[in-house]
């Protein structure tokens, strides 16, 4: 039963109220005002009739809450009762665990000694409370590891620069021209992509919004200089149609339609490559044809070209030529040329029954 902020600061104020050694009895009156002091705001006595029932829930805490008529006051029937004592339930255990896992993927990358301490302290108890509850049990959840990629250290100064609007210069490499430039950065996005992670922020020298790779930046200093700010910028629409870490600056999207055969097919339904996916198409053998609205970057064509022979890109055509040429089609014998054109002719002439047009 999800519970808000609010609502779990009022549960606190309730269970110190009923705590207290030396007035176990507290009015309803006394409780709404404890709560109101607390919270600064206005609390009705309804409300706080709901919360002790809330607290009473065997899903919540099970609180063993007790009217007194003649105290004309809540009390704890079990004196030495907490909701701060509350043990976890076995679900509940197993729910940390697996959410602990995947914290713990992130514990290296740089963002606070504070935070990898705090997790190590979480992790610890997790599985000291794991051999308590079962001496049998070995590891049965196994989450990706990630790999302390060189450039994770820089995460903690990033950040600070990103929250205090500082400007960076720093000396990054370029895997395309394959040599060191020197850059001056407006900070304002950090993105993971692969456990690799990238700056994003406004170049000067591109005069742009452009995407650094942390494990190609040295150098780094801070600047005392005005940070140019962009307005409107958003992180999640910036990287809306991207399959990989490609920014969308405006540039016209195109609608892709791929066939995937019968051998991917449960994959592409069951973990859509894109939010923008759609399935246009369950071919009769087993396949599906999906339809995205995603830019052609590389980790696009990366992705298409990693299914080999099981996907193939109907429209538009400059991308399936692409990818064409990228698996050597050009070399391709004229029989196979022969199949997928067929291939093609067979699902396009389904769609346009559909009423879609390429």
């Amino acid at each position: 039963m999800p519970v808000s902020k609010n609502a779990l600061i009022r549960y606190q104020v309730i269970d110190q109220c009923l705590s207290a050694k030396y007035d176990r009895y507290c009015s309803i009156e006394k409780l709404q005002q404890a709560c109101m002091d607390k919270l600064d705001k206005n609390i009705s006595i309804s409300m706080m009739q709901k919360d002790i029932t809330a607290m009473k829930d065997s899903r919540l805490y099970d609180a063993p809450i007790k009217y007194s008529r003649s105290k004309n006051g809540y009390y704890y029937e079990d004196p030495e009762f907490s909701i701060n004592k509350v043990p976890l339930g076995e679900h509940e255990l197993e729910a940390l665990e697996f959410a602990a896992g995947i914290i713990e993927k992130y514990k290296h990358t740089g963002i606070g000694g504070s935070f990898s301490m705090t997790v190590d302290k979480v992790i610890n108890w997790i599985k000291g409370q794991k051999y308590q509850r079962d001496k049998r049990a070995g590891n049965i959840i196994f989450p990706e590891k990630s790999i302390n990629f060189k450039g994770t250290e820089k995460i903690d100064l990033f950040v600070h620069c990103i929250l205090e609007k500082i400007p960076v210069s720093f000396i990054h490499y370029s895997y395309q021209e394959h040599r060191f430039k020197a850059c001056v950065v407006h900070p304002y996005f950090l993105k993971e992509q692969h456990s690799r992670w990238y700056l994003v922020g406004h170049s000067e020298m591109h005069k742009c919004i452009r995407i650094f790779g942390l494990d190609r930046i040295e150098d780094v200093v801070m600047l005392e200089k005005r940070f140019v700010e962009t307005p409107g910028l958003n992180g999640d629409e910036l990287f809306k149609n991207s399959i990989g870490i490609f920014i969308n600056m405006e540039k016209e999207i195109p609608e892709i339609i791929i066939d995937f055969s019968r051998d991917v097919a449960g994959y592409i339904k069951t973990q859509p490559i894109h939010e923008s996916q759609e399935i246009m198409e369950y071919m009769g053998n087993g396949g599906v044809v999906v339809k995205l609205k995603v830019y052609p970057d590389e980790e696009f064509f990366q992705m298409i070209l990693s299914y080999g022979a099981n996907a193939v890109v109907m429209s538009p055509d400059a991308i399936r030529q692409e990818v064409e040429q990228r698996h050597g089609a050009a070399k391709t014998d004229s029989i196979r040329k022969t199949t997928i054109r067929k291939r093609q002719d067979e699902i396009r002439n389904k769609l346009k029954g559909k009423g879609y047009r390429s």
